[in-house]
């Protein structure tokens, strides 16, 4: 049986606020950042595929794909994320979902600017 006297003071964490932890700090940002974008993608998606083509269908199939090629990446994804940098394969992942994001926007702008 241990008491509270007997844990050791190398232990115990020092008293140090997460608010001036920079690192928890940069997590905290980066990843509301990120479920954010997560968000707003997974309202926004859906809307943007029914106005430009005008059917629950495609939008349903859509929807449904999305879901089944993030199980099967996710799987893969998940057994070669054990063996890299972790730190840096959520940068790059962000990273790259952060441009294939706008690149949607941007396309729909440069095809409605063509078809002017």
């Amino acid at each position: 049986m241990t008491s509270n006297a007997a844990v050791r003071d190398d232990a115990i964490p020092s008293d140090q606020s997460l608010r001036r932890n920079r690192d928890f700090l940069t997590l905290l940002v980066s990843q509301s950042v990120s479920v954010v974008g997560d968000a707003v993608s997974a309202t926004a998606m859906p809307l943007l595929i029914l106005a430009l083509t005008g059917s629950g269908l495609v939008m349903g199939v859509v929807g449904a794909v999305s879901t089944a090629a993030d199980f099967v990446m996710g799987t893969i994804a998940g057994a070669l994320a054990d063996r890299g940098d972790r730190k840096r394969m959520m940068f790059v992942a962000d990273l790259g979902r952060a441009i294939l994001t706008a690149l949607i926007p941007i396309s729909v702008f440069f095809r409605a600017r063509r078809w002017r």
